[in-house]
């Protein structure tokens, strides 16, 4: 069986973590728990290019936060994929809230929203429009490790 490159990008925000594996290239992942910033809006004119400002000004108060950080995992979804991380200005990305594609440095990126809820945010970000596949660890888990049985 030929081998094959495994692509790996984690998250993590307060006590959750996420990982996102590939087979097929490149790929990304951010999360991020909801909870009220109050300097959001400021925050907003350092990531967000002219045209994001322009529809986050348009979106109701009571949603913008929670939307912020839609926008935020979304970008840092694909400047992971990209291999640049946060070093790459998230001013130099424009990824919208409803693209499922996006272009940067020549290349698509297709983003996928994390079907979770409650108080996680988060995307995935691919070179392959292919839906992904979520699996959830349980709260509580060992792992041992440790010499194969070769009994």
């Amino acid at each position: 069986m030929p081998a094959r490159d495994i692509e790996v990008s984690q998250s993590h925000s307060h006590d959750w973590s996420a990982v996102a594996v590939s087979a097929v290239g490149l790929i990304g992942i951010d999360i991020e728990r909801w909870h009220p910033l109050a300097n959001y809006r400021q925050l907003a004119r350092h990531i967000m290019t002219d045209r994001e400002v322009r529809m986050f000004e348009d979106i109701p108060r009571e949603l913008s936060a929670r939307k912020f950080l839609e926008l935020w995992t979304r970008k840092e979804a694909v400047l992971k994929c990209v291999g640049h991380g946060l070093q790459q200005d998230p001013l130099t990305l424009h990824t919208g809230w409803d693209e499922q594609a996006v272009q940067f440095g020549g290349l698509h990126y297709y983003l996928h929203a994390l079907p979770i809820r409650g108080e996680l945010i988060g995307h995935v970000a691919s070179h392959h429009p292919r839906k992904i596949i979520m699996r959830t660890l349980p709260s509580q888990f060992d792992v041992q490790l440790g010499q194969p049985d070769t009994t």
